[in-house]
């Protein structure tokens, strides 16, 4: 069973991700999912506008290939794509079935929707950074119980 999480916190402008950071009571009950589907990405709109790199975006595409692309839908399910003009956070890059098991999990949180976790994240990144911090939002992802279908050669 393999479980990957990305979550992206974005508060004074600024973008974090929870890569250094480990947010285990991060886990919000309240989501949407992708199961049964194969080569897809549904759109989530941001709530402000996300500087990644040199441009603004104000969407995101949560791939069922294990990817959030910014600006438009990128399904490329094998991970030797690059150079890619779309940009990418490849959390768990690979061709991902999700037809008969696994899930792709994905919500936006903000203190509008989740005051207590906002809190909660605000508390611990304030915290351990020595930082006063103040969430805007959450993207959080998810990708339960996947598995590489296994039968491509790169």
């Amino acid at each position: 069973m393999m479980i990957v999480f990305v979550i992206l916190i974005y508060f004074n402008g600024l973008l974090v991700s929870s890569e250094g950071n480990y947010l285990p009571f991060l886990h919000p009950t309240n989501y949407s999912v992708l199961d049964d589907i194969l080569d897809y990405a549904v759109n989530v709109s941001l709530p402000s506008p996300l500087r990644f790199g040199s441009s603004c975006h104000t969407e995101a595409w949560i791939s069922t290939h294990g990817l959030i692309s910014l600006g438009t839908s990128f399904i490329a399910y094998i991970p030797n794509s690059f150079p890619i003009s779309t940009p990418v956070i490849a959390a768990f890059w690979d061709d991902n079935d999700l037809t008969g098991r696994g899930e792709a999990r994905y919500a936006i949180i903000t203190p509008t929707t989740n005051l207590s976790l906002c809190n909660q994240v605000n508390d611990y990144l304030s915290t351990s950074t020595g930082s006063s911090v103040s969430v805007e939002w959450i993207l959080w992802a998810y990708w339960y119980d996947l598995c590489p279908t296994g039968n491509n050669m790169f």
